[in-house]
């Protein structure tokens, strides 16, 4: 059996491993958060008119 101190560096080499995608993807998701805060969205210029998503398509 091995002793607490192995058990000990084991059980936190698996959790850095599995932690670390969750992190990268949290990081992801805040930084298209800010890029799409940052970002200014077009004006519609025809404001009365309905916007056809047909064309765009």
């Amino acid at each position: 059996m091995l002793n607490e101190s192995p058990k000990e560096a084991i059980r936190t080499s698996d959790l850095q491993v599995i932690c670390n995608p969750y992190v990268i993807l949290g990081l992801a998701v805040i930084g298209f958060l800010v890029l799409i805060a940052v970002m200014k969205m077009p004006q519609n210029k025809d404001q009365e008119t309905k916007v056809n998503i047909g064309e765009g398509l």
